[in-house]
């Protein structure tokens, strides 16, 4: 993983300095910590009980608008870090910087990472962060087994956050998540299952298994099969091998 940058713009429409007045630059340990701090930003509350954050929303992954309950909201994010209970796996992990306030000053422009949010119900493919060429790929046999195809052929998943419900929440870590792939014509919803191989497969029926989400970074390991006229490599397993692979949505 590496460092993940965000820019959160103060928007007050009352307020003629929102726009150009408390531009922040999150500078975060990983995507991961920059979703889990965000989460925690939404769970906030002020000194009244009310919500801390009056407005908090995700334009994209690394592009948030904000407001607070803060007169001066320029010092929000210093005083959220320094002094607000924070989850363990954020604490020390998120530094944040005001920008110039003002036109025609010095602008960093922070590294753009490409990718969607990782959302509770959306449909994603699953590739390897170090080899991102490997994507995880069903062949559609009842039981069948999970494959690592070399990106000719894969694999849509829908994940599904087990305490959410059709909630469209930001998935951090700690999330224990199911991925099932969507009915499509008359093919019912195939679930991932794991078998008594620890090897990962999918079926119809057997109401789905479950894992964090953040075991995607080192919990699926590789048992190698060879390639074919599809480009499979492998089969996807759970917690086995000493040197487990790192996967992620997209």
């Amino acid at each position: 993983m590496s460092l993940y940058y965000v820019y959160m713009r103060w928007l007050r429409k009352t307020d003629e300095r929102s726009g150009s007045w408390a531009r922040q630059l999150l500078t975060c340990e990983s995507r991961y910590v920059a979703d889990e701090f965000f989460r925690a930003c939404q769970d906030l509350k002020d000194n009244r009980g009310q919500p801390r954050f009056t407005k908090l929303e995700r334009s994209t992954p690394q592009f948030w608008i904000y407001d607070t309950t803060d007169s001066e909201p320029w010092n929000a994010l210093v005083d959220i870090l320094c002094k607000s209970p924070l989850p363990a796996s954020v604490e020390g992990r998120v530094m944040s910087t005001l920008l110039h306030d003002g036109v025609g000053r010095e602008w960093p422009v922070a590294p753009v990472a490409a990718g969607r949010d990782w959302v509770n119900g959306n449909t994603y493919f699953v590739r390897n962060i170090r080899q991102p060429n490997l994507y995880w790929f069903d062949d559609g046999s009842n039981p069948g087994i999970l494959y690592i195809s070399n990106g000719g052929n894969k694999t849509k998943f829908r994940v599904v956050g087990t305490d959410m419900g059709s909630v469209k929440r930001v998935l951090i870590r700690s999330e224990v998540v199911r991925l099932e792939i969507p009915q499509s014509g008359n093919s019912p919803t195939r679930h991932l299952l794991c078998d008594y191989n620890n090897r990962l497969v999918c079926a119809s029926g057997g109401g789905g298994w479950t894992f964090k989400f953040g075991d995607l970074l080192g919990r699926f390991g590789t048992r190698f099969i060879g390639k074919n006229q599809l480009g499979i490599y492998g089969a996807v397993t759970w917690g086995e091998g000493n040197d487990p692979d790192e996967w992620e949505l997209c």
